[in-house]
């Protein structure tokens, strides 16, 4: 099992905002590695207070891609992409209501066929996704969903493989996720952030909930070779070409040339 072992080089530890990292460094195939401060994966934003949405200022966000569904933006405040003048794209590739008809077919338990089940809603949001992706002006950009680990592993995961790194490290880091759960859980207690009908949840249902099981990302990506041809099998289903995949990899993937 690969382990990655610069977490807290590429954990961004903002106080209020949690699983916001870098996916630099990993090492891609034909040479190079992906990009420094070009492509972060987060949680949700809003949280934010004035010192962290400061801090984001400074990585120079020019694009937030939001994976959320609309219902989990209602009531949120003004997203902080307005507040840097940066491109916010919606782009949920669930709609509204997905996520019970997942649990009645797949339980409400994190996996990689529930991945799998997500490509039921999610072509043309996925599509739109990685046009974006393969647009240079895009950079650096976020992406981020309500935990940063589902919605946001399914994609940075799938952006990963086009961006040739190895199998084994985007397992590893998607299950960073796991690193930074605790300190969401701590804040989430404190601001009483647990739902439920008395407002209360338990810590150790919600550590599982909001941390993800390690293989589940193979199983998805497993899923993507056996009905597509791997994952540009998939997306080129989605009418996306060679070009944007090749795009997305020079976005991507510092090669020491540019």
């Amino acid at each position: 099992m690969h382990v990655i072992e610069d977490f807290d080089r590429r954990h961004v530890p903002f106080e209020q905002c949690w699983n916001f990292r870098d996916v630099g460094g990993y090492p891609a195939a034909e040479g190079g590695s992906t990009a420094w401060l070009r492509y972060f994966r987060s949680g949700a934003l809003e949280d934010m207070h004035a010192a962290d949405r400061e801090r984001l200022g400074t990585l120079g966000v020019r694009t937030i891609i939001d994976l959320r569904r609309p219902e989990e933006t209602r009531d949120r405040g003004i997203h902080p992409a307005a507040e840097l003048g940066a491109r916010y794209a919606h782009l949920p590739p669930l709609p509204d209501g997905a996520s019970a008809e997942l649990d009645a077919r797949f339980g409400r338990a994190i996996s990689g066929q529930r991945y799998l089940g997500y490509l039921d809603y999610a072509g043309e949001s996925i599509r739109q996704i990685f046009e974006v992706l393969a647009d240079p002006a895009s950079y650096p950009l976020v992406v981020h969903c309500t935990a940063g680990k589902d919605r946001t592993g399914v994609t940075t995961a799938m952006a990963l493989d086009l961006a040739g790194v190895d199998r084994a490290v985007i397992e590893a880091d998607f299950e960073l996720t796991n690193r930074d759960t605790d300190r969401w859980l701590t804040w989430s207690v404190a601001h009483a952030r647990f739902g439920g009908s008395q407002g209360e949840r338990n810590p150790d249902e919600e550590r599982r909930r909001f941390g993800v099981p390690a293989e589940a990302i193979g199983v998805f990506l497993d899923g993507l070779d056996e009905r597509y041809g791997g994952v540009r099998g998939y997306l080129g289903s989605l009418g996306l070409s060679e070009d944007v995949f090749a795009s997305v990899r020079r976005n991507l993937v510092d090669t020491g040339g540019r």
